[in-house]
């Protein structure tokens, strides 16, 4: 019991590299540039629905991991090196908690 209620707590402390996903909504263009841009990755959308691409224990290995998948995509699959340009790490309860990017995010 104990070592499922620790691995339930690790679970729920999990860093997720997310990216935002393309085009947007209509309503969104006055939010700001990009937004409703169905060319462009949607970076006003809410947190919960931009694409999850990793889990991991800690912000650290989750940052190490989105800048090396990166450099593997360098060159080799644009589309795949933009959505990991604009990847972010958060935990997942960060990203229940509030809908949008904050300043500085």
């Amino acid at each position: 019991m104990v070592r499922h209620a620790r691995h339930v707590w690790l679970l729920l402390l999990a860093w997720l590299l997310v990216t935002p996903p393309y085009g947007g909504f209509p309503w969104e263009a006055s939010l700001s540039i990009g937004c409703a841009d169905p060319g462009h990755s949607d970076l006003c959308a809410p947190l919960t629905s931009w694409i999850q691409l990793g889990a991991f224990e800690t912000e650290a290995a989750c940052t190490k991991a989105r800048d090396d998948r990166a450099a593997a995509a360098y060159g080799k699959d644009d589309e795949k090196w933009a959505a990991l340009e604009q990847a972010r790490c958060f935990t997942d309860q960060r990203i229940h908690r509030g809908p949008r990017l904050l300043p500085g995010e």
